[in-house]
């Protein structure tokens, strides 16, 4: 398996942000990439937020870290929790996303997963469905 491609973008609030692009040589190597960020061959698991044919976009599942949860309680208790709900809901926005895609290039399936990503679209979507 090849590291990340990063690519950069702007956001509709002036933003720059980075996303991770996997790019997979072969069909077997997109599949082992898949079932990777699914959490079936050990990696963290990811929600998929669009699956296509030739690409798939993941977003990281996350509430925060639990240290920081825990220094969040110990600095703001008098707040019963809420601060600790805040940032959770906030770190859960700010995961991290990456594409998984057969190959480099032009396909239409990474086109819509690229405009997902920078749409933030919370909505699931599967081509062909």
């Amino acid at each position: 398996m090849e590291g990340y491609e990063s690519v950069k973008f702007q956001d509709k609030l002036g933003a720059v942000e980075t996303l991770r692009v996997r790019t997979a040589t072969s069909d077997e190597e997109f599949e082992q990439m898949v079932a990777f960020y699914e959490g079936q061959l050990g990696g963290d698991r990811h929600r998929v937020m669009y699956r296509g044919a030739d690409a798939v976009l993941f977003k990281q599942r996350t509430w925060g870290s639990i240290p920081g949860h825990i220094v969040l309680f110990i600095f703001t208790f008098w707040t019963f929790g809420l601060v600790n709900i805040f940032y959770a809901f906030a770190a859960r926005q700010k995961a991290g996303e990456v594409i998984v895609r057969r190959t480099s290039g032009f396909s239409p399936d990474f086109e819509v997963a690229w405009q997902k990503s920078q749409n933030k679209s919370s909505d699931v979507f599967v081509a062909g469905t």
